[in-house]
């Protein structure tokens, strides 16, 4: 990382001499990437984004938690329970072994997407996060679980 710095800290000085020496026309477009290249060290140095005052482990309990409606949660259970009959014990240990290895929260998105059927949009709603970041979880929580298979071969044969 501090090579990388050490790049970027020599582009910026190579940009500030061509911005001397530049057109007007040319000198707004290199002054653009001078703030690129300012945004990126910024980030780099702190490894924060730039402008926040926190970082998402600093912030209070109640932005990082999601409350949950009791009938949501009720329906969920009941779902649960009626799915139970058609899956065998030995099946549901071995997806519980596969889910053990995510997040509550990659889990909570991979479950609601992929085997309640929501969409991106309706799960980020409920859990009141972005749709982006719902997205990223559940292709985090598909590339773990696809990692965990590739490396453990008996399960996949058992599992699908």
């Amino acid at each position: 990382m501090k090579d990388l710095i050490r790049e970027y800290n020599q582009a910026l000085r190579e940009l500030e001499a061509m911005r001397v020496i530049a057109s007007e026309e040319d000198s707004v477009i290199i002054g653009g990437m001078i703030s690129d290249v300012r945004y990126a060290l910024e980030w780099m140095r702190s490894a924060r984004m730039p402008g926040n005052r926190r970082g998402i482990e600093r912030r209070s309990s109640y932005q990082r938690e999601v409350c949950i409606d009791s009938v949501q949660l009720q329906a969920y259970v009941r779902n649960q329970e009626t799915n139970e009959s058609t899956i065998s014990a030995w099946d549901k240990e071995k997806i519980d072994n596969c889910l053990s290895i995510l997040s509550d929260q990659q889990k909570d998105c991979f479950y609601m997407h992929v085997a309640k059927m929501y969409s991106l949009e309706d799960v980020a709603t409920i859990l009141g996060l972005q749709k982006t970041t719902v997205q990223n979880h559940v292709d985090r929580a598909k590339n773990k679980i696809k990692d965990y298979l590739e490396n453990k071969p008996a399960v996949q044969f058992e599992l699908f």
